[in-house]
């Protein structure tokens, strides 16, 4: 069962990717939110992958409850380096 989405590199699969967007001060909330994510330009502007290090395209994926174990764990782990 899919419990959402992810997006990830189409080269190496790596979810720690960017991609543009604007943000939008919010007075009320005295923040940045985000305003457009630039969906209708995708072909337009590079997606960039950090495990890459380059420019790709980014693949719409289930994600699943199993993908918040490990999100969970990665962050426990770097609670634990961190001290």
């Amino acid at each position: 069962m899919s419990t959402g989405i992810v997006y990830v590199c189409d080269e190496c699969g790596s979810d720690d990717v960017l991609t543009d967007a604007t943000a939008v001060w919010n007075v009320a909330q005295q923040k940045w939110v985000l305003g457009d994510d630039f969906d209708c330009e995708r072909d337009y502007r590079p997606d960039f992958c950090l495990e890459c290090r380059n420019e790709t395209n980014l693949v719409e994926r289930p994600l699943y409850l199993k993908d918040f174990a490990k999100l969970a764990i990665k962050k426990e782990e770097a609670n634990v380096r961190a001290g």
